[in-house]
């Protein structure tokens, strides 16, 4: 009698595993770039902010980077440590707090505004072959496309996300950072999956 063996996983269930492994490692890279700026991606979206639009209300700063307001918080008081931002009374209302550019975090946010943030991580992608690339740009796009018509997003100018999902944004874009596993269990080669989500300050 031959031995019993598991069913191999489809093509989906591959490209999750894939993306699983994928995600944590991409956003390792893209700290580890930022790294001889000393400032996190995360914090440097939120300087962005700023020197696009001014001082903002820590509300306003939550719905322009798509992340709760505990982790605004985490991120302004990292960045006010390192004297790149400073909180400032509200000029009308006494229960808001503005924060502002110093005029070391100026710097730092221009980085952003200019694009030039993209060069430091674009190395990876260049890696690939201009057929490859294509190939990703559009698949990716389509993901993104996917995503948004199930009501998922990143940043504020998309469709809204599920209030019950805000705290979820894993994006890097969003300052999060997901740790997650996938393992295929034998022998119906169910999937489970265990994530995580944790604050990049």
């Amino acid at each position: 009698m031959s031995s019993e063996t598991a069913p191999s996983p489809d093509g989906a269930l591959r490209l999750a595993h894939a993306f699983a492994n994928f995600g944590p490692a991409y956003f390792k890279w893209v700290q580890s770039q930022f790294a001889a700026c000393g400032v996190s991606f995360a914090r440097m979206r939120l300087l962005a902010v700023l020197h696009k639009l001014g001082p903002q209300i820590m509300s306003s700063l939550s719905d322009e980077l798509g992340v709760t307001a505990r982790n605004v918080t985490a991120l302004v008081d990292a960045l006010a440590g390192d004297g790149l931002v400073r909180r400032v009374p509200h000029a009308t209302d006494r229960r808001a707090t503005v924060v502002e550019l110093t005029e070391a975090g100026a710097r730092h946010g221009c980085m952003m505004a200019d694009g030039s943030h993209l060069e430091m991580i674009a190395a990876l992608f260049r890696d690939l072959t201009e057929e490859e690339q294509g190939q990703m740009l559009s698949i990716v796009t389509k993901l993104q496309g996917l995503l948004a018509r199930r009501g998922f997003t990143n940043g504020p100018g998309g469709r809204p996300r599920p209030k019950a999902r805000a705290r979820d944004d894993w994006l890097y874009g969003a300052g999060l950072r997901m740790r997650s596993s996938i393992a295929v269990v034998a022998p119906r080669a169910r999937v489970r999956t265990t994530v995580s989500f944790v604050a990049v300050a």
